[in-house]
């Protein structure tokens, strides 16, 4: 299985695809056999597949929420799989609630702004390879 891009990080309420190839053996699946899941737990509904062309399949995740971390894993895991087998291969989908509190001012002459904001690491990307 070949997943593009292997890895998003975007924020909460946006969207965000993934593409995939299926190989079994020597040969590539039909994308209208894919099926998708998260966290080999969660069939995800067939309305949000697309097929991108014989061998591409795409999934897309509207309007996200902030991954809810597991033990150890930061990321919710995407599945793109071959009707009901899966690979142990993953896509890895981190979604983060960016709340960052900013504040700019400006001098009397609106021709310079100053703007300073927390430096703070977002917890669950700390450690991360992303």
């Amino acid at each position: 299985v070949i997943y593009f891009p292997p890895k998003i990080l975007t924020s909460v309420g946006s969207n965000a695809s993934f593409h995939c190839i299926y190989k079994n053996e020597n040969e590539i699946v039909s994308s209208k056999k894919i099926v998708w899941w998260m966290n080999l737990a969660e069939k995800i509904p067939q309305s949000q597949y697309s097929v991108v062309g014989d061998r591409v399949s795409q999934v897309t995740f509207p309007n996200l929420n902030a991954t809810k971390p597991r033990g150890k894993f930061t990321y919710d895991a995407v599945y793109c799989c071959n009707e009901h087998e899966c690979h142990h291969r993953y896509a890895e989908l981190y979604v983060i609630d960016v709340n960052i509190n900013i504040s700019c001012e400006t001098d009397g002459y609106l021709t310079k702004m100053t703007c300073r904001w927390s430096t703070n690491a977002i917890p669950s990307l700390t450690g991360s390879t992303l």
